[in-house]
């Protein structure tokens, strides 16, 4: 069964999450088709892949409260240069 999902009911529920984890939103915005996403890094999961190459692990959400995609969260690598 599919049900949608409103981007306040998302909000309100992921962003004290986020928060307590320490987590930082690099990037939020919604779309004209309806679509939430939010890139949120954690500066504690953070290394140095080479000097000079840190990347952060983060997550990534998105989500579509007119039915066009799911729900979604998984894991991303952040790279940390410009």
């Amino acid at each position: 069964m599919y049900k949608r999902i409103d981007h306040i009911e998302v909000i309100s529920e992921l962003l004290p999450i986020l928060d307590d984890g320490g987590y930082t939103i690099k990037a939020a915005w919604t779309t004209d088709d309806g679509e939430l996403n939010i890139r949120a890094v954690s500066p504690v999961l953070s290394a140095d892949v080479k000097v000079g190459d840190t990347v952060q692990g983060g997550i990534p959400i998105s989500n579509s409260e007119v039915g066009l995609r799911s729900l979604n969260v998984e894991p991303y690598v952040y790279r940390c240069v410009c």
